[in-house]
């Protein structure tokens, strides 16, 4: 009696560690890391705040209005993901000699963000108010190591 017993209680135990592993062992579809995945194509529109930031001889404290983003996404997955970041009345300020007088910008960056952390902003063009000064910012790539030193 004792004999069934321990051969009872030893298949029990195969059993069990048997429907446990099954899952363990099977085939498990390959997951996608990093990519943008989008189940229609659409519109993507976003509002967020800004930061300070420098573009050319401006260097910008806040933003009186949210800023908005405009771009689109593609059914399926995609390695980039492209927004036009859209900066209204921006307060900044204009130098002439020891003077310094605030000025509004408003103008559109676009910039297009790629799966493995890098980000290539530019190109725009824009004058901050009625400044003779034009800032021209050719297109740029930030590398993916600075999203982990949180350098953008």
């Amino acid at each position: 009696m004792r004999r069934i017993r321990m051969i009872g209680a030893l298949l029990i135990g195969v059993f069990a560690l048997g429907v446990l592993a099954a899952p363990a062992l099977a085939v498990k579809e390959k997951l996608v890391f990093g990519k943008f995945v989008a189940t229609t194509t659409n519109e993507v529109k976003g509002k967020g705040t800004s930061g300070e930031m420098t573009l050319g001889p401006y260097k910008f404290s806040e933003c009186e209005k949210e800023l908005k983003s405009d771009g689109s996404a593609t059914a399926g997955e995609s390695e980039t993901f492209v927004q036009e970041v859209k900066f209204n009345k921006c307060e900044t300020t204009r130098s002439a000699g020891s003077l310094e007088e605030p000025i509004l910008a408003s103008f559109t960056l676009p910039m297009e963000f790629h799966s493995n952390g890098a980000l290539k902003i530019g190109p725009t063009t824009f004058k901050a108010g009625n400044s003779a000064c034009e800032v021209v910012m050719p297109a740029q790539w930030i590398p993916p190591a600075a999203e982990t030193k949180g350098e953008y």
